[in-house]
């Protein structure tokens, strides 16, 4: 892998695995919500459904916005959303705060799988080693989830944890804001015209002016 490869694996890996750690992380809180706040696993289910449910459905429009933003950016987005969510979990004291919180961190996690599968295809030479490491990352954000919520609740109290647990979250946007990569570096260039047909000069093809068109976007810092 070249260089551009590993600054975006490792964007695109930090990501994913706090996507899931935090998914993860969020059916532990469930039981201490469920003796501090004084409501029924039912009543408190359907808050974190409302959640889970906008971390699905939002996925179609991130999808969109991304194409026309880039993928980087709505990383950086992602992750100081999930930073936000859990930010304000700790501040809130009833069941409309949580499902808010819980609501903004689906809103949130929804941006990442459709900006960082995107920045991978487009960015990345070696696709599939890169998928692979990508999906090591979830599966490592997976079973630390419920290691670290329940590790610190243990000694803390719920809101102490949602914030501690935030403060990943902002540190990750920060460090993926700086991130030099190239997000097209694995797009072959488009053909044009008369590179197809036999007619004109392949440096001037793609570009009706005739200017030899450029290297393709390099996205660095925020």
């Amino acid at each position: 892998m070249n260089g551009n490869d590993r600054s975006i694996l490792s964007i695109t890996m930090l990501g994913h695995g706090m996507v899931h750690m935090y998914e993860l992380a969020i059916p532990i809180f469930i039981t201490v919500w469920i003796a501090d706040l004084g409501v029924g696993s039912a009543t408190l289910g359907i808050a974190v459904t409302v959640g889970y449910a906008l971390y699905g459905v939002g996925a179609a429009p991130s999808g969109i916005v991304t194409d026309a933003y880039g993928s980087k950016r709505l990383l950086v987005v992602c992750l100081l959303g999930m930073g936000a969510s859990f930010g304000l979990l700790a501040l809130v004291d009833d069941l409309p705060g949580v499902t808010t919180a819980l609501a903004g961190w689906g809103l949130a996690a929804s941006i990442y799988h459709p900006a960082g599968l995107r920045l991978i295809s487009t960015g990345v030479t070696e696709r599939g080693a890169g998928f692979g490491y990508h999906g090591i990352a979830g599966n490592v954000g997976i079973a630390l989830g419920p290691l670290v919520a329940t590790t610190l609740l243990i000694v803390f109290e719920w809101r102490f944890v949602a914030a501690a647990m935030a403060v990943p979250a902002f540190a990750a946007a920060v460090y993926t804001g700086y991130a030099s990569v190239d997000e097209l570096a694995a797009v072959e260039p488009a053909t044009g015209i008369g590179a197809t047909d036999g007619g004109g000069d392949e440096s001037t093809a793609g570009d009706p002016d005739g200017t030899p068109e450029g290297p393709p976007p390099r996205s660095e810092g925020f």
